[in-house]
């Protein structure tokens, strides 16, 4: 397990970081087979979502002027 604790100085720059991940960086980062191209675009769409989600998760946080910690199994 790895832990990490974010203060909450550090949360504004991850919101930053998250807000600038587009469908074109993940696209880069995943593997999907030639001949595909439907599964992919809907693969990147679920990625996206869930960065969505993070977004606003990481926003709420920033504009609370709140840290967070979280955990790695």
């Amino acid at each position: 397990s790895w832990i990490r604790t974010i203060s909450p100085s550090e949360v504004p720059a991850i919101a930053e970081d998250l807000h600038e991940i587009n469908n074109e960086h993940i696209s880069d980062l995943i593997e999907i087979p030639s001949g595909c191209d439907e599964s992919h675009r809907s693969y990147v769409e679920y990625l996206r979502n869930h960065l969505r989600e993070a977004e606003r998760f990481v926003d709420d946080l920033s504009d609370q002027g709140r840290g967070f910690v979280y955990t790695i199994r």
